[in-house]
């Protein structure tokens, strides 16, 4: 069965992101008047290869989905500024419902190096992996969901099980999106995707 999505435009996807409350009207009004699309009218699949690509595209301009990119390099000794940009931009996708403070690198006592934070005053430590220039891209597919607000939580595209998708595209690999949890999932049936569930 094609998925609903697949006849939508611009326009109507907005339409349908607002409508399941994983946006407000104001952040979509302010989302199409910035200029990101020509034209609301033009058909959503329209520059993209596959409706996941463009479901990604859509929720990060929506202000609730961020890419965890393999551009994300970091100089040795600067990894907790480099991790630290990155949550924040996580926060940012959650309307204020999370915050991010004291980033910093842990002392390795010997179970390896750790990331340190806080996510609303409360303590957080992930365990990484330091790999010279490269971020541990799998820290935020693990660990990403301390940083829910029940009932909004982060999922993440299973590009290994929905249709259309490349294995080897990591930017969908890696990108995460934030909402409430049966809102994301009806989108996703909208979409014809399927959703990892981030953490177990």
């Amino acid at each position: 069965m094609t998925p609903v999505a697949a006849a939508w435009t611009v326009r109507e996807a907005v339409d349908r992101i607002v409508q399941l409350g994983l946006t407000s009207p104001d952040s979509a009004d302010a989302m199409t008047s910035s200029g990101h699309r020509d034209d609301l009218d033009q058909s959503l699949l329209d520059g993209y290869d596959s409706l996941p690509e463009a479901l990604a595209e859509i929720l990060e301009e929506a202000g609730i989905g961020f890419q965890v990119g393999t551009d994300d390099d970091v100089t040795p000794g600067y990894e907790a500024d480099a991790y630290g940009s990155l949550l924040e931009e996580a926060a940012q996708c959650t309307g204020g419902l999370i915050t991010i403070t004291d980033v910093e690198m842990g002392q390795d006592d010997g179970s390896g190096p750790r990331l340190e934070f806080r996510c609303n005053d409360k303590p957080c430590s992930w365990p990484v992996e330091l790999r010279g220039e490269y971020l541990d891209l799998m820290a935020f597919t693990q660990y990403i969901d301390d940083l829910n607000a029940p009932p909004r939580v982060w999922d993440s595209i299973d590009v290994d099980e929905s249709e259309g998708c490349d294995p080897g595209n990591l930017e969908l690999r890696n990108f995460y999106f934030f909402g409430e949890r049966t809102a994301l999932r009806q989108l996703a049936t909208d979409f014809g995707v399927k959703l990892v569930r981030l953490g177990d």
